[in-house]
This record gives structure tokens, sequence and C-alpha cells, in this order.
């Protein structure tokens, strides 16, 4: 049987927003359709950019890289 690892609050908190992305579950395939058919001009581009940037420093929170 595998040790599960105990998270503090602040884990927990970086997992739920993890979880709950626009990203969580879709394969490449699905997640470069979803950039093909969101991303039609500079304000959609930000807004992707900017959903996606949040994603990553959730990601480095969780791994402890910041």
């Amino acid at each position: 049987m595998a040790i599960k690892r105990i998270l503090d609050a602040k884990q927990r908190a970086v997992l739920s927003t993890v979880k709950t992305s626009f990203l969580n579950g879709l394969t490449i395939a699905q997640a470069e359709t979803y950039i093909d058919d969101n991303v039609t001009d500079l304000a959609s581009a930000k807004v992707v950019l900017k959903k996606m940037a949040k994603l990553i420093l959730v990601l480095c929170q969780k791994a402890n890289l910041q």
C-alpha cells in the first residue's frame, strides 16, 4: 500500500486551482483545439495567456519552485 501525502491548506488550495482550470482533463489535441477555437484576436489571446500564466504560477507553487 502506498503512503498518501498529507497536504497542507496551501497545497490543497493550489491543487483545487489546478483541478478547476480550463485545461484540466484535456489532451494535447483538445488543448490545441481550445486555443484554435478561442484565440481569434489580440484580446482573446491575452485572455488565454493570462489563464495559462496563472496555471503555470500555481504549478510552480505546488512544486515549491517559487
